[in-house]
C-alpha cells in the first residue's frame, strides 16, 4: 500500500511529455488546388507559370514600387518574410520562403523574391 502511494506521488511530480514541435528548417508548402493554382488573401487563384518559382513570388511582382501597406496578408505566415532592406533579419534561406523587402525611409516595396 505504501509502495503504491509513493509510486503515485512520484508519477504526479514527473515532468509532462513535451509538446511536439516542428524541427528548425522545415518548411510548410503553400496550399494549392488540384489544378496547381494557389491563392493569396482575398485574391482569385493564379496559375503557377514557373515551376522554379516555388515561393510564388511572380504573382506578387506588382507590389514592387507600391507602399508596404498594400502587401496582402495570407492566412499562414510560415513561408513569408517581410522586412526592410536595412533591418537585421535571419539568414534563413529556402526556395519556398517568400521575401518581400521594402525601403524603411519610403515604405515602398523594393524586391519580391524567393530564398
Amino acid at each position: 500500500m505504501i509502495l503504491a502511494a509513493v509510486a503515485l506521488a512520484v508519477s504526479a511530480c514527473a515532468a509532462p511529455d513535451p509538446l511536439p514541435t516542428r524541427p528548425v528548417g522545415v518548411v510548410i508548402l503553400p496550399e494549392a488546388d488540384t489544378a496547381g493554382r494557389t491563392s493569396y488573401a482575398g485574391q482569385t487563384p493564379v496559375e503557377i507559370q514557373d515551376p522554379n518559382d516555388l515561393c510564388h513570388a511572380k504573382p506578387l511582382q506588382w507590389l514592387v514600387g507600391r507602399d508596404r501597406s498594400e502587401i496582402p496578408v495570407p492566412a499562414d505566415l510560415t513561408n513569408r518574410r517581410v522586412a526592410c532592406t536595412t533591418c537585421p533579419r535571419t539568414e534563413a534561406r529556402s526556395p519556398y520562403l517568400l521575401n518581400i523587402l521594402y525601403d524603411a525611409g519610403t515604405n515602398r516595396v523594393t524586391e519580391v523574391s524567393c530564398g
